[in-house]
């Protein structure tokens, strides 16, 4: 960000929070392609479960929102 690569650094951020949604799916035997599936099942699982805060969801769900909208600035 700090360099002026906003679309790179929201990039980089989501992607690091996606694959640890991934990797606590993935110890509950579950794994989706879809990064909206992986999103949902995060929720599901996790958050609406109570094993996770689900600020951290929400997090991700922002995160993703971010990654989308950083290059049309």
């Amino acid at each position: 960000m700090r360099d002026g690569y906003p679309d790179f650094a929201a990039s980089r951020a989501y992607y690091a929070m996606f694959y640890v949604a991934g990797a606590l799916l993935a110890t509950r035997g579950l794994s989706y392609s879809k990064h909206s599936t992986v999103i949902v099942a995060l929720g599901r699982e996790y958050a609406k479960e109570g094993r996770l805060d689900a600020k951290f969801h929400r997090w991700l769900i922002a995160a993703q929102n971010l990654k989308k909208n950083a290059g049309r600035q």
